[in-house]
């Protein structure tokens, strides 16, 4: 598999044309390294959508375009194939980029073949093109052509999940407040849905008062975490002038409860962790908006890993959440699991091992009402910060990329090559401190 894709991604085709199919135009496209900025008409064999383990790639095959001959002196035309594997959903239009490196972004189609007027060696370059589209296809594992989610659907499905009852009394019951650092702490638990009670800590910079209300973050920890965990960003945000509501994600902290190992409770327990803990950050919302030190209107959320997926559900059903930072988030239930299962790996007191086996396919689907890649595009207008190690064998990259493609401008994400999963404090606090300066 691996030979015949590197073989696939060497294949190119020398200039640069203008070619028009159906619903299709791409603007002096660089189909190689050589731009020369000729516009000619001319069929692509084949474009392909393929999904290969729900990570959506597409591939170009280009081949049978006219000689340009006349169109430059010394051009002689497309003697070769060339192929493109791209690791983002095609919905851009990209306008002078090289093929095989482009994203696309908007659907497209292209006739598979156009025979008319073919030479019998376009013939060959397009018999050539389908029969490595073919190889390709008899390569991948059974079950990579999985059928894709439609991530609306399943967005305007899940949504009544996250229903926030506001009218539903907080019930707050208060527990010790002191000074910390010259900070502000107040120990606290409320009421939401379920009967759950969510134990949570609001740190306060100096200062902050009803003659002087400060921005406020939501802090959600990672898988196995909890809130005192994430007090040092906490005391962090304090320092820049903004205060943090932190809370126990369900089943974690206080709210921990016996770990299943079973691979169908598992997969059960993250469901209903997710749909619970976005819906405690709702009621915390409600809980912020009804203090008097709180500027309700500037609200930003920080995830960490589990923290930052149940952050992005979040932030996707409530636009209260005006910025989003996500520190080693991503998307894709299937991916995600598939990559802890395959290498055993203990996480928050499951060992991943017990899931390998599962069709994650079939995973992906049943959790998009749980899946960021199902939220991420309703974040906007809001924006998102995305931080993430290139080194993370957690949520890995793949995963990151999915997410950051299924989202929608304002976004930006920033990369760390040295480091793994969760970049230290001293590289991800500056960037936290830059965004939230620039969007609160």
């Amino acid at each position: 598999m691996r030979s015949l894709v590197k073989f696939l991604q060497a294949a190119r085709v020398e200039g640069a044309a203008r070619v028009e199919g159906a619903a299709r135009v791409v603007e002096n496209h660089s189909l190689g390294e050589a731009p020369f900025g000729c516009k000619e008409s001319g069929p692509i064999a084949c474009c392909a959508s393929l999904s290969y383990s729900n990570v959506r790639r597409t591939l170009y095959l280009a081949s049978g375009f006219q000689p340009l001959a006349k169109t430059r002196p010394g051009l002689t035309g497309f003697k070769s194939v060339s192929l493109g594997l791209t690791q983002y959903d095609p919905f851009r239009v990209v306008k002078n980029h090289s093929l095989g490196r482009a994203s696309f972004g908007r659907r497209i189609r292209i006739p598979l073949l156009h025979p008319e007027g073919a030479s019998p060696s376009e013939w060959f370059s397009t018999t050539r093109a389908l029969l490595l589209l073919l190889c390709l296809f008899l390569a991948l594992p059974r079950g990579a052509f999985a059928k894709t989610v439609d991530r609306e659907a399943a967005y305007r499905s899940a949504v009544p999940q996250y229903v926030d009852h506001a009218n539903q009394p907080l019930s707050v019951i208060a527990g010790e407040a002191n000074t910390v650092r010259g900070d502000r702490l107040e120990r606290f638990s409320y009421l939401s849905t379920n009967n759950q009670r969510v134990p949570a800590m609001l740190l306060l910079p100096p200062g902050a008062s009803a003659a002087h209300p400060v921005a406020c973050l939501v802090l959600l920890h990672g898988l196995g975490g909890s809130k005192e965990q994430m007090s040092g960003l906490a005391f962090f945000a304090a320092s820049a002038g903004y205060a943090s509501l932190v809370i126990d994600l369900y089943g974690h902290g206080e709210r921990v409860r016996p770990v299943s190992q079973k691979a169908d409770s598992q997969a059960r327990d993250l469901a209903i962790g997710v749909r619970q803990t976005a819906v405690d950050v709702r009621r915390g919302l409600d809980y912020l908006a009804a203090r008097r030190d709180i500027d309700s209107g500037r609200v930003g959320l920080v995830g960490i890993s589990l923290g930052a997926i149940i952050g992005t559900v979040s932030a996707g059903v409530d636009g209260r959440i005006k910025a989003v930072a996500l520190i080693s988030g991503g998307g894709d239930w299937g991916l995600i699991l598939r990559t802890l299962s395959a290498r055993n790996a203990p996480v928050g007191g499951r060992s991943m091992g017990g899931l390998k086996g599962l069709d994650w396919a079939k995973v992906s689907a049943e959790l998009a009402p749980e899946d960021p890649l199902t939220f991420a595009s309703h974040i906007a207008p809001h924006s998102l910060l995305m931080l993430h190690g290139r080194k993370d064998d957690v949520i890995v990259p793949q995963s990151a990329l999915e997410l950051y493609a299924a989202a929608r401008q304002p976004k930006e994400i920033h990369w760390y090559a040295d480091y793994g999963h969760v970049p230290p404090p001293e590289v991800i606090y500056p960037a936290l401190k830059a965004f939230f300066g620039k969007r609160l």
